[in-house]
């Protein structure tokens, strides 16, 4: 965003659809929308489509959206939704492998693990 020259506004909202709609609802219902949404998980995602097709918002004309998890859903609704696609199985399990060095070596030094996501684009941010 900011090799753009855009200013990401955030909003902390309970990480469920129900939530994410009824929040997303207020904040697109305002003159000054937003053109674009990204969400931190599948349900969060889910409940920002809810809110713009109750407000008769049409993705990606009127809002682009934007999310994380692959969930199965988002490539049926239409347009199918632009994710990052998270090794889910691969962080489970390097969570549990550094639980255990842990275990067995409580004064080794912390360590940062970086595992790469996969972006699915999809029609909810292409505009035409």
């Amino acid at each position: 965003m900011a090799r753009y020259d855009l200013a990401p506004l955030a909003r902390t909202v309970a990480p469920n659809a129900a939530a994410t709609e009824a929040e997303a609802a207020r904040w697109l219902s305002q003159p000054d929308r937003p053109e674009a949404l990204i969400l931190s998980n599948g349900l969060m995602l889910m409940g920002a489509v809810r809110a713009a097709r109750t407000l008769g918002l049409a993705v990606p004309n009127d809002l682009a959206l934007a999310g994380f998890d692959n969930e199965p859903w988002t490539d049926l609704v239409e347009p199918g939704l632009t994710v990052i696609e998270q090794p889910v199985a691969e962080i489970g399990a390097q969570a549990m492998r550094l639980l255990f060095e842990r275990i067995a070596h409580p004064s080794q030094p912390v360590r940062k693990v970086t595992l790469s996501g996969r972006a699915m684009l999809r029609g909810s941010t292409r505009r035409g």
